[in-house]
């Protein structure tokens, strides 16, 4: 879950367990740092696509 200023991350906390985001990231610029360290560690589906 990207946070977007809509909802915070408190917000999806409230969430029954299996519709809470595995990992929230505190909006989009985030990603930037996120998906190179993903696209270093295999992932449960598969790699991340470059």
């Amino acid at each position: 879950m990207v946070t977007t200023g809509i909802h915070t991350a408190d917000h999806f906390a409230t969430l029954p367990s299996e519709q809470r985001p595995h990992l929230t990231v505190e909006g989009v610029g985030a990603l930037t740092t996120l998906l190179p360290v993903l696209r270093s560690h295999p992932t449960e589906n598969g790699s991340v696509p470059t």
